[in-house]
């Protein structure tokens, strides 16, 4: 089980691998699509439409996006150390008292800055309890080639992570 699962791990990053060449050789394309022998040819006016859209996404669109997400990352990461730092030093102030709430705007934006930080929070948590590797006992695969020890080990930790993750939430925006 382990060799299977080593042999499809390796031919999924050598189908990555070849793929990034691909694109990086069909950057500056003037057919505004991406050759590669791991993508089919498509035909027709549909076919051209989600080539160039292809194209679009991984040499234009897809690197902005990931710059624009490192910058969100950024900002959120640094909004969680404060907040951490708030209780650590335990400091009579909250992070929701920089932002108006007298009006139907500043409760609705303070909602949502809530659930994006606590979104960013469980993603963070929950990424690296996911990529833990324990010898081969704990480790997730992709396309089902975990096994169910392993599935139930980390479900048991997720359960587990869950309630003091929203205390420690909880703790930041200082709820009581």
């Amino acid at each position: 089980m382990e060799t299977k699962r080593r042999e499809v791990t390796y031919e999924q990053v050598l189908e990555e691998a070849f793929f990034i060449e691909d694109v990086l050789k069909n950057v500056d394309s003037p057919e505004r699509r991406i050759n590669s022998s791991l993508m089919e040819a498509r035909s027709g006016l549909f076919g051209a439409f989600l080539d160039s859209s292809t194209y679009l996404w991984y040499t234009k669109i897809r690197p902005k996006a990931f710059y624009l997400l490192a910058l969100a990352s950024i900002i959120l990461s640094v909004t969680l150390v404060l907040g951490e730092m708030i209780i650590l030093f335990q400091l009579n102030f909250s992070l929701f008292d920089l932002i108006p709430q007298s009006t139907i705007w500043g409760k609705l934006f303070a909602n949502l800055f809530s659930l994006v930080l606590l979104a960013y929070l469980s993603l963070c948590v929950y990424y690296g309890l996911f990529n833990i590797k324990f010898t081969s006992f704990y480790e997730l695969h992709a396309n089902q080639q975990t096994d169910s020890f392993s599935l139930l080990y980390s479900a048991n930790f997720l359960t587990k992570l869950a309630a003091p993750l929203c205390f420690n939430f909880l703790k930041i925006i200082h709820m009581e």
